[in-house]
């Protein structure tokens, strides 16, 4: 996570259990060329499989609370 992130939760009773990016649908692209946003899709699928992902356009991120001390 970067410091921007970290400080959206710090001092909050919560983990980080899951941090990831996701890439864009495409679904204007859709609309227009079915076939180029599949295209563009599976490709981007790969590359959130990658080190790349962290080029995504936004952060997926699962926090988990913690009990209370």
């Amino acid at each position: 996570l970067n410091k921007d992130m970290l400080r959206l939760i710090d001092g909050l009773p919560v983990r980080v259990v899951v941090h990831t990016y996701v890439y864009p649908g495409f679904d204007n692209v859709a609309a227009r060329t079915p076939r180029l946003a599949t295209n563009l899709r599976n490709l981007l699928y790969w590359v959130e499989g990658t080190k790349a992902r962290s080029f995504g356009i936004s952060h997926f991120l699962v926090l988990e609370k913690l009990p209370a001390a």
